[in-house]
């Protein structure tokens, strides 16, 4: 059972990324969110890329996006929540790499280099103010084919949660460093925190919420000064809005960073008429 504490500073961050085509164009548009422990949203440089709509230019919207939220999570000086786990960075990242090795395309390999070569992955895996709350089951440790979540929902009652166990042994699948593009030694650190240094709990705040999968530095998670207030701070997170899942602050950073769509249309739909020789495919076939 967690123990009453006072609450923790929480904070999130997420980015989205919006492909918006016109024609034969098209216009990656990207926007990283940090909502801190005040509720107010911080946003981060807006980022747009155009060119030849095709599948190498779509490639870099992933690694653009991942690079944009690393490189924010690194920064972070109070815990804060990742929309994501660390498993998916990592999946992430490794895919990133063998999209640019195989491209000449100069935005992927921008995103890359940002991510993997100025240390906005390696940042954000060492910082230990990051907590990782992914909203897609990570594991079925328990109950082969039923997600750790789905089991723990049931079993824990409100307010308790799972001792912290290594994240290696508390997620499914295969674990695997690029062994392109990281340098030896940041091969030989990322493989140390991923199967020792980083954990995993789950925490049942309330009878109406999901057993939260919480994700982090285990020294950190298995130290009660740190994760119990932690876990007081996700139980006030959680505690208003009943039709949210997740605590206020990542619902806040998600929702913020999704608005980019609204932006997207400024440059697809509300412009064809500025550009009548775009080819833009829906509109002129809708209007013969």
């Amino acid at each position: 059972m967690a123990e009453p504490a006072e609450a923790c500073p929480l904070g999130a961050v997420d980015a989205a990324s919006y492909a918006v085509s016109f024609g034969d164009q098209l216009s990656i548009l990207l926007q990283v969110v940090h909502i801190d422990s005040n509720s107010t949203p911080h946003l981060g440089t807006p980022q747009r890329v155009t060119g030849i709509d095709g599948e190498e230019l779509r490639l870099a919207i992933t690694p653009m996006r991942v690079a944009a939220e690393c490189a924010e999570l690194a920064k972070a000086k109070l815990p804060t929540i990742a929309d994501t786990s660390y498993w998916s960075f990592l999946m992430e990242a490794n895919q990133a790499i063998t999209r640019a090795e195989n491209s000449s395309l100069p935005a992927l390999d921008d995103a890359v280099k940002r991510l993997i070569d100025d240390g906005a992955f390696l940042g954000m895996v060492q910082n230990p103010f990051v907590v990782p709350m992914s909203k897609v089951s990570q594991s079925d440790t328990y109950m082969k084919g039923i997600s750790d979540r789905q089991v723990l929902g049931q079993i824990l009652k409100p307010g308790e949660y799972v001792l912290p166990r290594k994240l290696v042994e508390g997620t499914t699948g295969s674990f695997g460093i690029e062994k392109r593009r990281f340098k030896a030694a940041e091969r030989t650190l990322l493989e140390d925190f991923y199967q020792r240094c980083l954990g995993v709990v789950f925490y049942k705040p309330h009878p109406w919420t999901r057993a939260f999968r919480i994700e982090g530095h285990l020294e950190r998670l298995e130290d009660s000064d740190w994760l119990m207030p932690l876990l007081a701070a996700i139980k006030i997170e959680t505690a208003t809005a009943r039709d949210v899942v997740e605590p206020w602050p990542q619902f806040m950073a998600d929702y913020t960073a999704k608005r980019l769509s609204a932006v997207g249309q400024l440059y697809g739909e509300l412009n064809w008429h500025r550009c009548p020789g775009a080819n833009y495919i829906r509109t002129r076939t809708a209007t013969r």
